[in-house]
């Protein structure tokens, strides 16, 4: 696992994520983007601001069970269309996801490994569960 995050740090891979706490309360209308998404496409979206006057980016998630990507799909959606905030950043993040298997696609498998870093390796404000030093 070193060896492929030393192979991303070489060729320059950003980086983005948000560490939730798995009791972290849900807003209470589901047609709402969670939070943590809304601030990853803030970062992603100042991200390819500072890059250059026209860079764009993509969403990519790992796929999910087909109910669950409508309503991801839909919540964005409604996210980047009807708040100011989400209109704003549509002029520089497409605004619907691509849904990929990570088992077929390796950046998303690079996503999968920094997600599992962060998620045993760091913890931050009210989260508890112990670490794992090797991590």
């Amino acid at each position: 696992m070193l060896r492929v995050l030393e192979l991303c740090s070489s060729y320059r891979v950003k980086t983005f994520a948000a560490l939730v706490h798995i009791n972290a309360p849900r807003a209470a209308d589901p047609k709402l983007l969670r939070r943590d998404y809304a601030f990853l496409f803030q970062r992603f979206y100042y991200y390819l601001e500072d890059r250059s006057a026209s860079e764009m980016g993509l969403v990519v998630f790992d796929e999910l069970e087909k109910a669950q990507s409508r309503i991801l799909i839909h919540q964005m959606e409604r996210y980047f269309l009807e708040t100011e905030k989400g209109y704003q950043r549509i002029s520089r993040i497409v605004p619907e996801p691509f849904f990929v298997h990570s088992d077929l696609t390796t950046a998303v498998q690079l996503g999968d490994i920094v997600a599992y870093c962060l998620n045993w390796g760091t913890r931050l404000n009210k989260i508890t569960v112990p670490v794992r030093k090797d991590l």
